[in-house]
């Protein structure tokens, strides 16, 4: 199985919110943020947007693990094996991936980005 499927996976789950990936930091706090100001239609809206994403994404993960492959030949192929360009699709795809599960955990690069983020609030104002 190609690596970039695999980096696919992770960016599906991250869509959809999934633990361990960032999505699902993100998705947690729009969700807080929707309960603490009251706007519960926008918590719905969120939800029903994660719930399309796994139908969306998930049958095309389903697919590539768990699905029979036909053994076509495309005509652009014509006998050839195709193979993935490793530094301009493998690399870049496999460090978003690293990146999007590492820093969904709590490590010093997540609370420095934090820190800032909250600096930035303050000085616009906000809380």
């Amino acid at each position: 199985m190609p690596i970039t499927m695999f980096a696919f996976t992770v960016g599906a789950l991250g869509m959809c919110g999934a633990p361990p990936t960032c999505g699902f930091i993100s998705k947690w706090f729009l969700g807080l943020g929707t309960l603490q100001a009251g706007n519960l239609i926008f918590l719905a809206v969120i939800l029903i947007s994660s719930l399309l994403d796994v139908v969306y994404f998930f049958p095309i993960i389903y697919t590539a693990f768990f699905g029979k492959s036909e053994g076509t030949e495309s005509s652009l192929s014509k006998g050839r094996k195709i193979k993935e360009a490793p530094l301009f699709m493998v690399v870049p795809l496999s460090i978003t991936a690293i990146f999007s599960i590492a820093f969904c955990f709590p490590n010093p690069v997540t609370d420095v980005i934090l820190n800032l983020v909250r600096m930035v609030i303050i000085n616009l104002g906000g809380a």
